[in-house]
Formats: structure tokens, sequence, C-alpha cells
């Protein structure tokens, strides 16, 4: 017979077991931070490669054949070829060249697409190292101009993901260049808990893309860490309202990448929002929305390992509802199969902290089951070591992040 314990909570305690955050929140070693599961330019206008460009780039027969390797997922003959061809171009035109730039863009796609982070985060490196050496942040061309406020984007989303947050305010001149780039900045300050200064630039920006859902999601997520009684009343207010004008603005593309990842994670807030105010009966639904979409997305080997960590998330949530609605067998195993997804693909900071708050749902719900202390114990101890870990600033679960960073130059 398996019972769960009515013992009395405090105040607290329906919070800490239902909010993955509420736990981490108490405990000193919580350090919040923000939005890559890949990195993408999504609402960023493209600007044509110039055309002294386009042909020194296409006069290297490496290059050609990286890029006819890397479109049809041939990646180890597209890494090899843009490797050869970045030999040349360093060689050849500089180090800072705009090609050279342009065949690092490549490399990093590339990895991204086989999962090989480390790589992909030393080019971001090198590209960041390119445009902060530039004087202005003006360029002399749109399109190289473009080019550098992408580049600024892809490296400040990947430090985002690295909990690297001192990083992404080195690249503010840039990011302060797009509205993307303003909301990166914004969730850097989020991670250093700066939340009056995050609050009025997500503010500027709402102001000018009033109907922009990723926007509206990170205020909801502002609001939630920042904490008050009217906290989750709030933060639910502003992702109902993201969730909305998702709607309203993917019609045209319901089945992209991009629109069902967005989709899932506003629901799954949604979900995790309605726990939070004790409404589970209101909660259900979006979970298993939010678990849909994941699973229509079609997508190579390499995405479909980034979606177990935001399938991992909706499961442990779906579990922390059948918890508070005291169907612990199905509840733990739920929880089970959360871990199963997050425990295949745990690279990033980011991936890791998620893992840790899930940890803590779960040994939520053993705490409050008979004879399963020990068990409870145990998880929350393997939670606390995970983010005793994480010396980075790393984004909360709440926020959307784009992945690690291709931006589909190629």
């Amino acid at each position: 017979m398996y019972t769960l314990n009515r013992r009395k909570r405090s105040s607290l305690e329906p919070l800490a077991a239902f909010n993955p955050n509420a736990r981490a929140m108490r405990s000193p070693i919580r350090q919040l931070s923000f939005q890559p599961d890949g990195l993408t330019t999504r609402y960023i206008p493209g600007a044509a490669i110039p055309s002294e460009n386009v042909a020194n780039l296409e006069s290297l027969p490496e290059y050609n054949l990286a890029k006819k390797a890397n479109a049809s997922k041939q990646y180890q003959i597209a890494f090899e070829n843009f490797d050869r061809a970045l030999e040349v171009c360093n060689s050849t035109l500089g180090e800072a060249s705009f090609e050279a730039s342009h065949v690092k863009r490549g490399i990093i796609n590339v990895c991204y697409s086989t999962g090989d982070y480390a790589t992909a985060g030393k080019q971001v490196q090198e590209l960041t190292k390119v445009f902060l050496a530039n004087p202005s942040p003006i360029s002399t061309t749109e399109a190289i101009e473009w080019h550098t406020i992408v580049d600024s984007l892809r490296a400040g989303r990947y430090f985002l993901h690295c909990g690297e947050t001192t990083k992404v305010f080195e690249l503010d001149r840039y990011l302060n260049m797009s509205i993307n780039g303003k909301v990166c900045l914004a969730v850097a300050m989020l991670c250093q808990r700066d939340y009056t200064n995050a609050m009025r630039l997500l503010d500027s920006c709402n102001k000018s893309n009033p109907s922009d859902p990723l926007i509206l999601n990170t205020l909801a997520a502002c609001h939630l860490l920042e904490g008050g009684a009217d906290a989750a009343e709030n933060a639910l207010r502003y992702v109902e309202e993201a969730l909305l004008q998702f709607n309203n603005s993917h019609g045209e593309d319901p089945d992209h990448v991009d629109s069902k990842a967005i989709e899932a994670h506003l629901l799954c807030n949604v979900g995790v929002l309605k726990l939070i105010l004790r409404q589970p009966e209101q909660a259900l639904d979006p979970l298993h929305n939010a678990l849909k979409a994941l699973e229509s997305i079609n997508e190579d080997e390499s995405q479909l390992l980034l979606n177990n960590t935001k399938t991992g998330r909706v499961l442990a949530q779906l579990g922390a509802y059948y918890h508070i609605t005291e169907q612990a067998v199905t509840s733990e195993g739920l929880h089970r199969s959360a871990l199963e997804n997050l425990e295949k693909h745990l690279i990033s900071p980011r991936q890791n902290l998620i893992y840790s708050h899930c940890l803590d749902l779960h040994g939520s719900l053993l705490r409050d089951w008979d004879n399963r202390e020990a068990d409870a114990r145990t998880l929350f101890t393997k939670a606390e070591d995970v983010r005793r870990n994480l010396t980075e600033t790393v984004p909360d679960d709440f926020i959307f992040l784009d992945g690690w960073g291709s931006a589909n130059d190629f």
C-alpha cells in the first residue's frame, strides 16, 4: 500500500514542493541566471554577404565542399573542409577578416549539429575577440554590421548557457543594437539578481515589441524570480499573454521546430504557475499539451538530445501534478522518466541546473511517502551537489533559451 504522509507544511513548502526553483531559492548556493539549448538569429533581419567576400570564399574548394557536406548532414566532412578553409583564410586574409569569421560560423554550426560544444565554444571565443577588437560598434558595411550583431547575440547566448554572465556584459555595446541582444543582457542581469535594471530593459523591449512572446515570458520570469506576494499571479498574466501572442503570430507555420519548442516552453510555464498557485485542475491540460508539442517535433539526433531536457522538465512537472493530487505511484513513474530523459544529455551548466530542480521535485514526493524519507534525502543531497558544482550563474528553467548557437548562415 502506497500512502503519502499528511504532515503539516510550513508556509514555504507548497512552493518548494511544486516549483523547481523554490527549494534552491532558499539555499545559499542558488545562483540565478537565464535562456541555449542551440542559438538562432530569430527575429533579426538578414543581410547579404558582400560580393567581394563571396568571391573570396567561393574561390576556396574546401569552403564549397564544406557547404555541400553540411547541407547533406555529412558533418565530419563539413568540419574537416571548413577547418582547412579557415587555415587558408587566416594565412592569406588574416584572422580578423570577414571571410575567416564567416568560416568560423560554419564550424560553429557543424559543431552544434554534432554536439561538440567544446569546439564550438572555442570558435565563439575567437569570434568574440574579433568584434571586441573593433573600436566602433558601427561597421563599414551593412552586411558586416549585421553579422557582428548576430555574432554578439550568438556569443551572448552561449555564455548564458555556460553561466558566464560577465562575458555577456562585455558585449553590451553590440547586444544593445538588437532587441534580442537587449533581452540577452536582461537575462544576464537576472542572473546577477539585478531585477530593477532587468525589468526596466525588458519593459523598454516590450514597448517596442508588445507581441513578442519571448519578451513577455522573460518579463514573467523576472516577476517570479524577484518574488513577492503577487509574484506568481503577475508571472501568470505575462505568460498567458505570451501564449496568446504566440498563437496569433505563429499560425502560418505551427509545425516549425522553433515554434513547437517555444509553444511547449510557454505551456509548461503555465502549468508550473498553476501548480504554484494551487490550481492543479488547471495545470494538467497545458502540461499535457506541452508534451504533445515536443513529441511532434521531427528533428535530427542532436536536436532530439536537446529536447530531452525540455521533455524531462515537462515530465517532472506532470509528476508534481500527480503528487499534489495524491497519486503517488503515477507521480514517481513520471519523475523517473523525467530523470532518465535529462540524464541522456547533461552537457551544459543550464541542463545540470534543470536536472537538479527535477531531483528536488522527485525528492519532495518521496519525503511525503511512508518509509521513503531516506530516499528523499539522497535525492536532495544529489540535487545540492549538482548545484554546488555549478560555479557559474546559470539561467533559470523558466526562461526560454534558444539553444547553443546555430545561426543558419550556410
